[in-house]
Parts: C-alpha cells; structure tokens; sequence
C-alpha cells in the first residue's frame, strides 16, 4: 500500500507537494476524526452529499468536485478506506488524503472545525479483488441550512493542471524515457466525443511515432478525471520485434490489455510494452488488437481506435470478425486545401462495424458520408 516501493512517482510528486503546502493543517482534521470499523461502508444517499472517491491505496481522486465549501456547509466529513493487507499501517495513506481533501476544498483549513469528522475502517476483506471493489474516499454531508454552491475558481483549475502535467511529463520521463509534446490532435476528439462514449476500451497503436497521441489522451483523462466510461486499454506493436517474414495475418501479436483505470497500471504496461519492440515496418495490426479486445473485454459496448492515418492495415481481411462499433481517431491526416485525406481502410473499418471516424476538428458519424470518402 503506501510506502515506497508502491506509490508510484506520481503520488509522491502530489504527496510532498501537499505537505509542502499544507504543513499541519490537515493533520487537525484527522487527528480529532472519531475511528470506526465496519464491514462495507455505504454512501448515504439519502442525504446531500458530495463525494470525493480514490483509489483503494492511493489518495488522488479520480472523480472531480466543481463546488467550493466553507465549514458553515459541511455537517460532516467521512473518510472511508479498507484495511488490507491486514497489519498494515494505514496512517500515512488517510494523512495524504486529508492533505488532498485541503487542497481541493482550502476553505475547510481556515477555522475551527464545527463538524464531526469520521475515518470510517472497512474490515473482513481477504482479497485485493475485494478491497478494490469497496469505496474509498471522501462523503461530505452538506448541512441541511446551506445553498451555497460556488463554481471552483478557473485559475485554480488551470494551476491544478498545469501541477498534473508537470507531474505526469516528470513520470513518463522516468518510465520510458519520453516528454510529453504538445499535439493535441487525439485528445480533441476525445473532448467532444467521450460523454456519448460507453463502456469504452481504447485500442491504441503503441509504436514510436504514435506514442504521444495515447499519452495525451492519458493525461487529460487524469486532468479531467474523464475515466468512468474507460474499462480498460488494449496496446499493440505489430508483433514487436518478430520479423517482418514471420508475421501471419491474425497471429502478429504484440497486443496487450490493461484491465485497469488508474494511471499507475496503465504507465507500467506502457513502459513495458514499449521495451518490446515497435513493430519495424510500416503496417499495423490494427484488426488483430481490435479482435482481441472484444475478446478480453466481454461488456465492451465501444472500442476507441487511437491509429495513424498513414499506415496501412496489415489484417484488413479479418474486418468482419470485429462485432463492436469502432470509433476511429485518427493522427497524421493531411489535408489538400479544405479536403482531408482519409487513408480508406480506416473509412472501411468505420463503416464496416457501424462506427465513425474522427480528427482534431471533424467527426464522422453518418455512413452516407463515410461511403462518399471511398474511391472504389
């Protein structure tokens, strides 16, 4: 849990960050929390209450309030946490979530508490599975008086992203050995299209030029906490450092899933699967990963293709084993004048699986209009 082995660099950038910033303040907070154990902690719903979940072991949030609260608001504040591994001291995790709790709503650090705060211990949990599917974080119970609910300052938003970025771009350097560029070509895609997005797996081309696009798309997902609709991700090489000659339609390989929303998992695969080899020539095993995904991911409902519009699809043949809607976000499209220049077995694989395709600035959903970009 948390120590030094398994926070990841990420967490302790935020964590030494917090204390910096925060000193003591939040210690009073915990410090003075009644302690309870019980077996499942349950968000009551029937109150007003605004909740900031995390991660089981970790302390950053991953869903983001949009309210600003002042003491006289809160009737009370419950932080709930499962203690597994059994013997292990969890202090140090619910100290770093209280500093996060101070960073997100400052104005609760600024008076004197009038509020019962409670640390609330799941118990029983034999299994990480368990313990993982359990809630973990903040329920602030809004007092019954207050209709006070101000919009979080967009300059603090801005400084909060620009700490995740710097953040983000320092781990990405340490993992792998990249920097974060700028392109936001995919990441606009996935801002106007991500809330019609459900159950959605991102099947993303993992070779060198492509990088930035899915560690963009990474990034804002962390900054917005755009996740809820992500199961998971499947990453693809092309086989790797397999020979060109020993590669065979539908067994390139080089595909792997990450069955995980949070950062740190899909950062470790990532750096992992880049040590593997990128693939050599120029075309993709793009159905082969989509086929799989499908496979890995039984409720998918949408599979998000993050590919190059410039590589050519090595396994277009196997187009029809691919039963799910793919929404195809593509890089590197030229354009002649106002005419984009859509390599057409991306369009094929749009239209044969019911789904779309999608640039920096265009969506296209309608199949009169992908047909219209075929020359055949």
């Amino acid at each position: 849990m948390m120590n030094g082995k398994t926070i990841f660099f990420l967490g302790l950038l935020l964590s030494i960050f917090l204390q910096k910033s925060w000193g003591q303040e939040p210690m009073v907070l915990f410090e003075q929390a009644i302690r309870e154990q019980q077996k499942v902690y349950q968000v009551d719903k029937s109150k007003r209450v605004l909740q900031l979940p995390m991660q089981y072991g970790e302390f950053i949030p991953f869903d983001g309030l949009d309210q600003q609260l002042q003491v006289t608001d809160v009737d009370s504040i419950h932080l709930a946490y499962t203690n597994h591994p059994q013997g292990l001291d969890f202090d140090q995790l619910n100290q770093d979530r209280f500093r996060t709790l101070a960073q997100v709503f400052p104005e609760l650090m600024k008076q004197n508490v009038q509020f019962p705060v409670k640390i609330i211990e799941q118990i029983g949990v034999e299994s990480k599975e368990q313990a993982s599917a359990l809630y973990h974080g903040f329920s602030i119970y809004i007092n019954p008086s207050s209709n006070k609910y101000l919009q979080l300052d967009p300059e603090k938003i801005l400084q909060r992203q620009m700490q995740i970025k710097k953040q983000f771009n320092a781990l990405i350097k340490r993992k792998m050995g990249l920097h974060l560029d700028d392109d936001q070509s995919t990441v606009m895609a996935f801002k106007r299209n991500h809330q019609q997005w459900d159950n959605v797996v991102i099947v993303s081309d993992w070779t060198g030029s492509m990088y930035k696009y899915t560690l963009q798309v990474l990034l804002w997902q962390i900054q917005e906490q755009s996740m809820k609709q992500l199961m998971g991700f499947t990453f693809f090489n092309d086989g790797g450092f397999k020979s060109n000659a020993d590669k065979q339609i539908g067994q390139t390989g080089g595909i792997y899933h990450v069955y995980s929303r949070k950062p740190t998992d899909i950062i470790r695969q990532m750096a992992v699967i880049k040590q593997s080899g990128d693939g050599g020539d120029i075309p993709e095993n793009d159905v082969e990963a989509l086929i799989e995904a499908q496979k890995a991911y039984k409720d998918v409902h949408t599979l998000v293709l993050i590919a190059d519009n410039r590589s050519q699809i090595r396994d277009i043949e196997l187009l029809e084993e691919v039963k799910k809607p793919v929404r195809v976000v593509l890089s590197n499209v030229r354009r002649e004048g106002e005419q984009y220049i859509f390599n057409e077995q991306y369009v094929r694989l749009a239209l044969t699986t019911q789904g779309s395709i999608h640039t920096s600035d265009m969506d296209i959903n309608d199949p009169e209009t992908l047909r219209s970009l075929l020359t055949e």
